[in-house]
């Protein structure tokens, strides 16, 4: 790694810690040309994967759309934000277990509502009107008594 500060290729690693229970690598550095210490952050590409929409139309996986539909979903419930990053952290590991270089929407879906489910029925059903394109009431009252049946 060059340093930032001279750009220098002589560098030592110093420290390395995990971080965000492992998913990312922090490490403290040292320029030996230079002397001067900085931080890097290691973490797991997924520029690889696509996602198949609807349609069979593909694009970049997308974390941060994973991250603002359920930002949406909660509105203005209360959760803390790190609980939300969590979540969204635990579904792209999942993704990543799967070992694919294409992925369904339909299967992120189901992921996203597997986590709103545990974390808050509201935005649950919210998330669910959307992505099964509930058509009327009848629609969410049938999703409420799934719910109901399965002890949330």
């Amino acid at each position: 790694m060059r340093c930032p500060f001279c750009q220098s290729l002589n560098v030592v690693v110093l420290d390395s810690r995990l971080r965000d229970e492992g998913t990312v690598v922090w490490r403290r550095r040292k320029c030996l040309s230079c002397g001067r210490r900085f931080s890097s952050r290691e973490k797991i590409d997924l520029s690889y994967l696509v996602v198949v929409k609807k349609g069979e139309r593909k694009e970049p996986f997308s974390r941060e759309k994973i991250l603002m539909g359920m930002v949406k979903s909660f509105g203005k419930r209360p959760i803390p934000e790190d609980k939300l990053e969590k979540a969204v952290d635990e579904i792209v590991q999942e993704i990543h277990k799967l070992g694919k270089s294409e992925i369904k929407t339909s299967l992120i879906g189901n992921l996203v509502l597997e986590k709103l489910r545990k974390l808050d029925l509201v935005a649950y059903i919210r998330f669910a009107s959307v992505f099964k394109e509930f058509k009327n009431i009848e629609t969410f009252k049938k999703e409420l008594e799934r719910l109901e049946k399965k002890g949330k």
